[in-house]
């Protein structure tokens, strides 16, 4: 359990009572200004409560927590203020959201029970997503693994650029974003639909039309499931993407921004990677036709390894038997039916849904010895 909690006030002395108070059961960082306050939240680990002063120079509190919610989440946000007018109480519940407001001066246990409070509500929060991130990504793999049986080469593909975009994901610290993550796995829903042909082959030489054609269609797909409309904005923009990379925040538009930006940056790289162009230049290659990418991506997609989600040459090839088989392993070679026909081709990486075609088929009608790089 998260139990970071984040006190902002200009009056170091109070800050420095806090600290001896609540030094027991909790991590505590301390902020003299609004400002200081947003520094701490902009670094990696989250922040789960935050207890903000009213009065502050430069930045007041509720001028505070409105640049804070667009760094953070899931932060839960108390106020903690000597002012005594009922104004400002509802000027921080309706404007701030806060959870919580007190007056001081504040009994020590009362606030403290009121942070207890605030983490339990950070956790409750936090699980939730984490449910729905799950049950999304559980359902669009299982629909992707399903593709995958009849168009493996296209899906194949899915495998590389969902892995770069993870790299690119934690390179930036950006891995809370689901949307992106599930952008990654989606996108080449749209080229089954607009050129079913095209999608059974891994030629990269695709016009940009037919791009944002595959893109829109796929948009059009997963825009009425619930909760993937950003998702699907992220796929509709990304052929079009010049490397705009705002703030991430909040806001939907923001998020679709910045995801299609990632998105067609790994999907550029793939495929000049697999067109045989070193990553080097590659990169080289990404940056003139997308000017705007920041700095950031620009080092992400020049560090990435982009043989990690490719057949290695120097592993050796282990024989297994169908109830043997896991997720993630690859196959060395075809797995053919005993009577010579090609079930699953080789440089397949091994889904949940191959692996209950395999074991269907050897029960059936017999497979040839299944090799694998494990």
């Amino acid at each position: 359990m998260n139990r970071t909690v984040l006190f902002v006030d200009d009056d170091e002395k109070l800050l420095r009572g806090i600290a001896r108070r609540f030094e027991e059961g909790f991590d505590i960082r301390l902020a003299s200004s609004g400002q200081e306050g947003l520094e701490i939240l902009r670094r990696p680990e989250e922040v789960a409560v935050v207890v903000s002063d009213m009065r502050m120079p430069i930045m007041n509190g509720l001028e505070f927590i409105h640049e804070a919610r667009k760094i953070t989440k899931h932060t839960v946000y108390m106020m903690l203020t000597g002012n005594q007018d009922l104004q400002t109480a509802v000027e921080a519940v309706n404007q701030g959201e806060v959870f919580r407001f007190f007056r001081k001066p504040c009994p020590s246990q009362v606030l403290v029970t009121a942070v207890e409070s605030g983490l339990q509500q950070y956790d409750l929060t936090t699980s939730r997503d984490e449910l729905l991130h799950r049950t999304f990504c559980g359902s669009v793999k299982l629909l992707t693994e399903v593709l995958e049986l009849s168009h493996p080469k296209l899906f194949r593909r899915s495998h590389a650029v969902q892995n770069l975009m993870k790299q690119i994901l934690d390179a930036i610290h950006l891995t809370s974003y689901w949307q992106y993550k599930i952008a990654a796995q989606l996108v080449f829903l749209g080229s089954i639909v607009v050129n079913d042909a095209a999608a059974d082959t891994e030629d990269q030489e695709i016009s940009d039309e037919m791009s944002r054609c595959a893109a829109a269609a796929t948009s059009r797909l997963i825009t009425h499931i619930p909760r993937l409309e950003t998702v699907a904005e992220i796929i509709k923009l990304h052929p079009m993407s010049t490397g705009e990379l705002p703030c991430p925040g909040d806001a939907a538009e923001t998020i679709a921004t910045t995801g299609a930006t990632l998105l067609r940056s790994v999907l550029e790289l793939d495929a000049r990677i697999r067109r045989g162009v070193s990553h080097t230049g590659a990169v080289r290659e990404i940056v003139a036709i997308m000017p705007h990418l920041p700095s950031d991506v620009i080092n992400a997609l020049s560090n990435v390894d982009v043989r990690a989600s490719e057949l290695a040459v120097d592993l050796d090839a282990v024989e297994v038997t169908p109830d043997l088989l896991e997720e993630g392993m690859v196959l060395a070679q075809h797995a053919q039916q005993t009577n010579g026909m090609v079930l699953i081709a080789a440089g397949t990486r091994i889904t949940g849904a191959i692996i209950e075609k395999i074991r269907h088929a050897a029960k059936q009608v017999g497979l040839d010895p299944l090799r694998v790089y494990a």
